[in-house]
């Protein structure tokens, strides 16, 4: 069976988080400390309904980067860095993924700084997904 549209928005999302990591990109599954490494693993919530018109049913739903690595650098400068690397590259040239979304928002990042004598940093990116399919087709997108 095709992978439904909300699973090739997340395939699609994942690729481009790809050049974000250091290590293989991981589903809900959180990554294992190496070294200097950094570390992205993906994580996808809850889908909502958010209207039907037309035949038409529109939804949305909040996928999660989480990252870890050490910095070379101050904590904080290397977190907002990589904020903004991570806006940028995950929604700066297509927030569409090639019209498989009809649009995706940055919501929010949280950044966790290193607890005495670990030196790792943490972070959450958050973003939101809004897409179309045709009412009982949740296989096709509709932009």
């Amino acid at each position: 069976m095709a992978d439904t549209l909300r699973e090739q928005i997340i395939t699609a999302f994942t690729a481009r988080a790809q050049s974000l990591s250091t290590n293989t990109v991981e589903r809900v599954r959180r990554s294992e400390f190496e070294g200097t490494a950094r570390n992205v693993s993906i994580w996808d919530g809850e889908d909502t309904a958010e209207g039907k018109e037309f035949g038409i049913q529109e939804y949305s739903f909040p996928i999660a980067i989480d990252m870890q690595w050490k910095p070379a650098e101050n904590p904080s400068i290397s977190a907002n860095a990589a904020i903004g690397e991570t806006i940028n590259t995950m929604i700066g040239t297509n927030s569409t993924f090639d019209d498989l979304a009809k649009r995706t928002d940055y919501l929010s990042s949280t950044p966790t700084y290193p607890a005495d004598g670990s030196g790792y940093v943490a972070l959450t990116v958050i973003f939101n997904i809004y897409y179309a399919t045709k009412i009982g087709d949740p296989f096709t997108a509709v932009n």
